[in-house]
């Protein structure tokens, strides 16, 4: 695999892996029922994927997705923005002109609604979060920032990643902030978050909602995924075992599982209600993106944008809790034990001494000679 290539990982009920090649990173992904994978690529293009046969085409160059790659399920539309924050509406095959909404600058995320799939979520940098209609290519609502602290100084805002909560009517949505926030809004009450949950001293940086609307999972720098009840506030409890930031969280629609990937070059899924390790698969990439399959009820598409790869195919590295230990011990095992010069020649049936096998409080120090 060259430096320069990124791939695409499909992984069919966490077992078998296809690897697919293109020429740029990956910046998002989407899954259509009708064109399968969609794929937005840094050179701001759009490729078209079928994860069976591996084929690759593509559709349109041009078109920034770095801040979201988004179907609309009810009519044949794509949304694409990137971080200029210009949302522009296309046809899935992409053959008509965009129909184009200006929101705000440096936008780092964009959702689409789940009961209103209309409704456009704009997260940007030093502007809050924005909701958009594209049928009437109009603001339908704008948050307003907490009230000044005890100094009279505004509170700093940058918004992260944005999602609506299912079951709501897409009247409330859950942000993640850079200053380690998750703030609630409810655009029917009021303006301003309806509650505001302060974490670690991380930046946050992806979210996902769980398909019940009671529970947000949220990733930070150094990852950390916790688990928050969106009622009370309260930390349910950390997913163990991520060893780099976090980048993509993604919550399966019907099943109790949770994909995540991130700087560490592992995709982990999770059971949500145990928080427990089910499977593990080592990339050797960053992965950007992660996405179920919504065909399979346990089919796992992963999607990788870093570049920095290293030799091999790609495949499992282990599986549940102790897949990566057990690989580590086998390597330990297998290894020839070292000897010396001192060793070797000694004569047969002469007592050898393994530093190995010394524990280092039987070891005794040499004693020093008389100055």
């Amino acid at each position: 695999m060259c430096a320069n290539e990124c791939s695409v990982k499909v992984f069919q009920r966490f077992r078998s892996s296809i690897i697919l090649h293109c020429v740029q990173f990956l910046t998002a992904i989407c899954s259509c029922p009708s064109v399968q994978l969609l794929l937005g690529l840094a050179d701001d293009s759009v490729e078209r994927l079928n994860p069976a046969t591996g084929d690759i085409v593509s559709l349109a160059t041009g078109v920034p997705t770095a801040a979201g790659l988004e179907p609309v399920p009810s009519v044949d539309r794509v949304v694409c923005c990137g971080t200029d924050g210009i949302v522009r509406c296309y046809s899935r095959s992409f053959d008509t002109d965009p129909t184009e909404l200006k929101t705000t600058a440096t936008v780092n995320r964009v959702r689409l609604g789940i009961s209103n799939p209309h409704l456009v979520a704009v997260a940007a940098k030093q502007a809050g979060v924005r909701i958009w209609d594209l049928n009437e290519s109009k603001s339908v609502f704008k948050s307003k920032n907490l009230p000044n602290d005890m100094l009279n100084l505004p509170i700093p805002i940058c918004d992260n990643d944005v999602q609506f909560i299912p079951g709501s009517g897409d009247n409330r949505f859950v942000t993640g902030t850079a200053h380690h926030e998750v703030r609630i809004y409810d655009r029917s009450a009021k303006p301003r978050p309806v509650m505001n949950i302060t974490l670690d001293d991380l930046p946050i940086t992806c979210l996902a909602v769980t398909p019940d609307g009671r529970t947000v999972i949220t990733g930070d720098t150094v990852g950390t995924m916790k688990a928050l009840d969106l009622r009370t506030g309260a930390v349910l409890g950390k997913y163990k075992g991520i060893k780099g930031a976090c980048r993509d969280i993604v919550c399966h629609p019907t099943l109790p599982f949770v994909a995540q990937g991130g700087l560490d070059r592992f995709a982990r899924v999770y059971d949500i209600r145990t928080r427990k390790l089910v499977h593990q698969f080592y990339l050797k990439q960053r992965i950007n993106r992660v996405l179920f399959s919504p065909e399979g009820q346990q089919a796992t598409a992963l999607v990788t944008g870093d570049g920095k790869a290293a030799d091999g195919d790609g495949t499992a590295a282990g599986e549940g809790n102790g897949g990566e230990e057990e690989n580590v011990d086998e390597l330990w095992e297998e290894m020839a034990l070292a000897q010396d010069n001192d060793d070797a020649n000694a004569a047969p049936g002469a007592k050898r001494v393994v530093a190995a096998n010394v524990s280092r409080k039987d070891r005794k120090k040499p004693r020093r000679g008389k100055r």
